[in-house]
């Protein structure tokens, strides 16, 4: 009797532990197919200047009922991963200089996700050369049921999602 209490005990300890955790989003890297598009869409080399957030202080959102968290590399917050985001794309675009008279500055309003339809949801608002853009979208990924596997995927999709969200923004201004 007690061997089954104490593997009970193990078995609701570790389920436990393991939920009530952080699931890191990945380092970012850019789309190769849309880094290869931009050399041809982007004429001018942009440079990219502080990045704001309204109320996104924040470096991890909680996931499902809140035990587990979603969270960034480091000491990133979304407004910062963002940034950071499209400095890369550019960089692999070839058309980055930071000490360009063309400088993108951006505003990121919204970022949260949903695992039930497995949408993450991003808004922002980019000036580029005097022209202001909003871009609003939800960008899909593939969920789970399982509170663990859901946010797992919505950690591992948060990198693709930024990537698409980065594209979506410099095609704006074309």
């Amino acid at each position: 009797m007690k061997k089954k209490l104490y593997f009970a005990v193990v078995c609701v300890s570790t389920l436990f532990l393991e939920s009530c955790s952080n699931i890191q989003v990945e380092p970012y890297s850019s789309a190769k197919a849309d880094v290869f598009k931009m050399k041809n869409i982007l004429k001018n080399k942009l440079a990219v200047t502080g990045f704001s957030n309204k109320n996104m202080a924040e470096s991890s959102i909680p996931c499902r009922v809140g035990a587990i968290q979603v969270s960034l590399p480091a000491t990133e917050t979304f407004s910062s991963y963002i940034e950071n985001s499209f400095v890369e794309f550019l960089i692999d675009a070839d058309k980055y200089d930071p000490g360009s008279k063309h400088a993108l500055k951006g505003e990121i309003r919204k970022v949260d996700f949903d695992t039930i339809t497995g949408n993450w949801h991003l808004t922002g608002d980019f000036m580029l050369n005097n022209k202001m853009v909003t871009i609003d979208k939800d960008y899909g990924f593939s969920s789970a049921f399982d509170d663990i596997p859901a946010c797992k995927n919505t950690a591992k999709a948060f990198n693709q999602v930024v990537s698409k969200f980065v594209y979506d923004t410099l095609v704006s201004f074309k």
